[in-house]
């Protein structure tokens, strides 16, 4: 993290400041605290002095291992800072910093290891930091691995909390530092180099990890369960946002949140911070009444007038603009010609692509992120795809503009160059030219970051490429949706990636769309993996709109996004359940042709938008507002969908001869696809082959599938 200037933390914790107390009884001062971390490369930020709480703005932010920036906060603008001398000190964990295994229960988490592993956690060389009785802090350098791990919690079936892994965001108490419940310091009990996990300890903590998502998922629906330190915040204060909705008095509320504290959460958290979530959350309520007043927030979505361009347009239903999105979306649109349902989509797929592949919903063994892809289809180049696109970016670029530099790219190529763009590290064999000897060598460093969104203006190139014999762009496309590993195993330039983030916004006319989506591309899953709206220019603005201030909401949608990156696996709320039971059938209805294979993974998209509408609600629960939300956006994609590709005619003509002479075949009776493999093609043609035949024959409506009593899917002629 970049240091920031020496008088930034003052600045932005004015009021923290003010309530330090200014004499702490301690040997150690932080400039004492925070020197002996900044020596081993470990960022710090302070604390109150005998807290463990940060300071209460963007403390993350300030973080550094520059000891010119911390004499600042000692010293800013050549004036003491009596707050500071005695603060305690946070060492703060980053992605390519360190992260540490905060461990509360010494005795039983080194017994369990040592019991699943064989090792011994106590053999480990690494800086050892006590922090009570059985309490250690274990720090680690950062690597692939751990990156790779993330942020871990994991409590006993009891609900009390036994370790966590911090990864990135979060942090330690620093040695030297004074311990709130014993007074006494952190303690440096084995004073090493911090070194790499082992290898054995991080598989473990993925097995733990995956366990504790098990175990929790079986507790989500029963609201009596404890909540341990990890999850405490979140726990709190969506809590209070539930007393506000309820329109309880702040004075009401915060004495009703103390009891839940101290009924619920193991051990209780602190009254301060208590009082904190309340003000948090009455404090967001109030900024989304001011913007209420100011016609900003509504009830209702923006409907679409008839686009100037004079084409039919297709209706958005309410609740499409939920939460914070929807309210960006109103503000914008007075000001733009583009289309609402465009940008609402294009912040979507941004902000998808920037939480990355951490929050997830999951049915069966199929994981689902944040990423989605979708195209604009306008019936003319005037649709103004482009202008909604350069004003979300305005937002985007407040938001991360780390991500609008490195992350956001286009131009697709081929497959190829989608791989290259976010490969893993290459580890290989190398001759010593001198020696002659061989060794295993780093061949290629890789890119750190495997998230990439691909801004294309122009989709009919992604669709020219992808037809062209042997490019590999159009799988490359569907398993990037998917998340599934990229691979490009040519022997000049092989790479790979084993855990891609992949997220597609695109522009296009509907005529072009029509002559470039090859056959097999409608029909094999690529066009489905995408989402279809329409779009129309919405107004005229000759001089174009004028200057927006995001400063707000892009500080609300970081907020968000850190929120989200914390998350893993999201569960639906039991009520949630019930409606997606209901949702989930109407989704499944087939329609017939090309529109029933361009949206075919109906509820897979809604899962998907669903789980970013909850993210950014701050929710680590997807409920019945988000369901809604997300099958109103769905639901305009499908009449888009219909618009767009519903002129295309199935009929006989059109099909191929293979087709031609399947259809005959099966009109002997119904087979099954051993049969059409030996039967009808001899073996002549290849397993995909035959199933994209079957496909569309399926999808124009001349057989249908169902399975026999095995569960062996036989296919019939209709009719």
């Amino acid at each position: 993290m970049s240091s920031q200037p020496n008088s930034s933390l003052i600045a932005a914790n004015s009021e923290w400041l003010d309530s330090l107390e200014s004499s702490v009884s301690s040997p150690s001062t932080f400039l004492d605290r925070a020197s002996s971390m900044v020596e081993l490369g470990v960022p710090v930020v302070p604390l109150p002095p005998c807290k463990k709480f940060p300071p209460p703005k963007s403390w993350q932010d300030f973080a550094t291992t520059n000891i010119e920036t911390i004499n600042g906060w000692l010293v800013p603008n050549g004036q003491p800072a009596i707050a500071f001398k005695d603060s305690n000190c946070a060492c703060v964990a980053t992605l390519d910093g360190v992260w540490f295994l905060d461990i509360d229960n010494m005795q039983i988490v080194s017994a369990q290891i040592e019991k699943e592993t064989g090792h011994k956690l106590q053999e480990i060389q690494t800086l050892v930091v006590r922090s009570s009785d059985e309490k250690r802090h274990l720090y680690f350098k950062q690597n692939d691995v751990s990156r790779a791990l993330g942020n871990v919690d994991y409590d006993s079936a009891e609900g009390a909390e036994l370790f966590s892994a911090r990864v990135n965001g979060k942090y330690v108490v620093s040695p030297l530092s004074v311990h709130p419940d014993t007074g006494a310091e952190y303690e440096v009990t084995r004073n090493m180099d911090i070194i790499e996990a082992p290898v054995w300890l991080t598989d473990w903590l993925k097995t733990a990890k995956r366990s504790s998502g098990q175990r929790k998922a079986k507790q989500a629906a029963d609201e009596t369960v404890k909540v341990s330190e990890g999850g405490r915040d979140d726990f709190l204060f969506a809590k209070a946002c539930e007393l506000r909705d309820a329109k309880m008095s702040q004075k009401a509320a915060l004495a009703a949140l103390l009891v839940i504290n101290a009924d619920q959460c193991v051990p209780p958290m602190d009254e301060s911070v208590v009082r904190i979530k309340i003000k948090s959350a009455y404090t967001r309520d109030a900024r989304k009444q001011k913007n209420a007043e100011g016609h900003v927030e509504s009830s209702t979505s923006p409907t679409p007038k008839p686009c100037v361009d004079g084409q039919d347009d297709v209706q958005i239903l309410d609740g499409a603009f939920h939460g914070i999105l929807g309210r960006i979306i109103r503000k914008l649109q007075p000001q733009t010609e583009s289309h609402p349902m465009g940008n609402l989509l294009e912040l979507m797929t941004s902000v998808g692509s920037m939480i990355g592949r951490t929050a997830y919903a999951q049915v069966e063994g199929t994981k689902h992120f944040c990423n989605l892809f979708f195209v604009r289809v306008g019936v003319t180049a005037r649709s103004r795809k482009g202008t909604g696109k350069d004003r979300v970016a305005e937002i985007m670029n407040l938001v991360n503009p780390t991500w609008m530099q490195y992350q956001n790219t286009s131009g697709l190529g081929s497959g190829e160059a989608v791989i290259w763009a976010i490969r893993d590290r290459l580890v290989g064999p190398v001759q010593d030219k001198k020696t002659h000897q061989w060794s295993t060598e780093v061949i290629d460093p890789g890119e750190e970051n495997k998230t990439l969104h691909v801004s294309e203006g122009e989709f009919v190139g992604v669709l020219t490429v992808a037809s062209r014999k042997d490019n590999i762009l159009s799988k490359i496309i569907r398993d990037g949706w998917d998340g599934k590993p990229l691979r490009n195993t040519v022997k000049t330039a092989p790479c790979f990636c084993l855990e891609p983030h992949l997220s597609m916004a695109c522009d296009i006319t509907k005529n072009e769309l029509l002559r470039g989506l090859s056959e097999s591309d409608k029909f094999n899953g690529f066009a489905n993996r995408y989402l279809w709206p329409h779009v129309s220019r919405m107004k005229e603005l000759p001089h174009g709109g004028e200057p927006i201030d995001w400063t707000e909401e892009a500080r609300e949608l970081q907020n968000a996004i850190e929120f989200a990156r914390e998350q893993q696996r999201v569960f639906m709320h039991r009520n949630a359940r019930l409606r997606w039971e209901r949702m989930y059938h109407d989704l499944g209805v087939d329609e017939l042709g090309i529109v029933g294979a361009v949206t075919a993974r109906a509820e897979a998209q809604v899962l998907r938008l669903s789980l970013i509408f909850a993210l950014l609600d701050l929710s680590d629960q997807i409920k019945v507002e988000h369901l809604e939300a997300a099958n109103a956006v769905w639901q305009y994609c499908l009449a888009s969908a219909r618009f767009i590709f519903g002129q295309t005619v199935a009929r006989p003509d059109s099909l191929t001869s293979d087709q031609v002479k399947l259809l005959g075949f099966l009109s002997g009776g119904p087979k099954n696809r051993t049969q059409i493999s030996v039967d009808c093609f001899q073996r002549h043609k290849s397993a995909d082959g035959i199933t994209l035949d079957l496909a569309v024959l399926k999808n124009h409506g001349h057989i249908s599938e169902t399975p026999d009593t095995k569960g062996t899917a036989i296919f019939s002629v209709k009719g």
